[in-house]
Parts: C-alpha cells; structure tokens; sequence
C-alpha cells in the first residue's frame, strides 16, 4: 500500500473514529520530513508539477476504480471551491477485501469541507462499523451522534464540540460510503444539509467496481 492509499485509509478510518481526527484525518501536522538525495532542484519540479495538477483540476488517481467517482467530486461544490484536484486509490487489503476511496478538498470563506466516495463492496467490515455507529445515539451540549436518512439512504451524523466538526456518513445503496467532514461547524446540521444536495441517485446506478475496472 503506498502513502497516498494509506492515507486516505487513514481518513476513511477517522469518519468513525474519536475526535482527535482532524479534517485531513489526522491532527497532527509537522513539516516535511527531509529526504536524503533529493536536491533542491528535484524538489522545485515536484513543487511545479503539483502546481500544474492544481490548475489543470486533474484528478490524481492510483487505480481503475476509484476512476468512477470522478464526476462526483467536480470543482465547485454547493458554494465551495477545490483546493486541489481528487485524489484516489485502489487499495488491497488482502485475503479479498478491497477498497476504492477518492476525496477531494473544498473550502469557502472560514469553512472546510472534505467529501469523500469509498466503494465498500469488498469491505465488509467497513459496513459493518457504519452498522455498529448506527446503533450510537447520543445528543448532549458537547456531542451529538443521531441515525438519520440522507435521500433514502441510511445516514449518520456527528458533531463534537470540542473539534466543532461535523460529520455525516451515508451508505448508498448498500455499496457506496459518502462521507462528508465540515469545520466549523456549531451542530449537526451543516454537513447534512449539503449531503441532501448531492447526485447520490446517479452513484447508486454504478456498476459493480469489478465491471467499472473491466472497462477502463
């Protein structure tokens, strides 16, 4: 599994997870780490190529499936803007299970929003957590975890106070995980109200992962 897979992993993972996942899906941000026998120059054109992918709104992809979900997660975004194009991932994570993750990054004056697409279809331990948050109702000045329906579609929302974010997990058509993390947020409601606006109509008519790669 590579950086950019287990990264977004790691995200995915943080959806049910405590508060101390951040909106990238982890809090903590150090610099970056120095690389023996990079030179000064080598870093400047990767600095440039990112800076290229940026404007040109190219999805960065590592994978066939995470491809589909492409269209989804477009450069505006219910008032938003990208911050940079989707990165997505095919990931293996042995003895058959699998997964498809693509997110993307979007902001607008004094908010974050991420939105990210997991195709679970061989993952079903990860619909298994989602069953199990289900279950978690608590709502209280600091916390708030409540089942709810996004477009017919079972959902869960979150909201912490002490990282003032809002989550919302939707599972679409018993496949694809939508989630959506915005911050800040001052209840439950924000991420929910964004997530009734999304195509999730046209992302349950996808094919199965293994004929969306056949096809590629």
């Amino acid at each position: 599994m590579g950086p950019r897979a287990a990264r977004l992993l790691l995200a995915t993972v943080c959806v049910f997870g405590t508060v101390h996942c951040g909106a990238t899906g982890s809090d903590v941000h150090g610099g970056a780490p120095s690389r023996p026998g990079v030179t000064q120059v080598d870093e400047a054109a990767s600095k440039t190529g990112a800076l290229a992918r940026k404007k040109s709104n190219e999805p960065i992809l590592d994978g066939t499936r995470c491809a589909a979900f492409v269209p989804f997660l477009p450069a505006k975004l219910e008032g938003f803007r990208a911050k940079a194009p989707a990165e997505g991932s095919d990931i293996d994570l042995g003895e058959g299970a699998a997964l498809a993750i693509l997110r993307r990054g979007y902001w607008k004056p004094g908010i974050a929003l991420e939105v990210e697409i997991v195709d679970t279809e061989r993952s079903k331990r990860l619909r298994d957590v989602f069953e199990q948050t289900l279950k978690l109702e608590r709502s209280n000045d600091t916390a708030v975890i409540k089942a709810t329906t996004v477009q017919g579609h079972a959902a869960v929302a979150q909201w912490n106070s002490t990282s003032r974010g809002n989550r919302v997990s939707i599972l679409v058509g018993s496949r694809y995980l939508v989630n959506l993390n915005l911050r800040p947020a001052n209840d439950a409601s924000g991420a929910l109200e964004i997530a009734a606006k999304l195509d999730l109509a046209e992302l349950a008519k996808l094919q199965p992962s293994e004929q969306i790669a056949a096809q590629q």
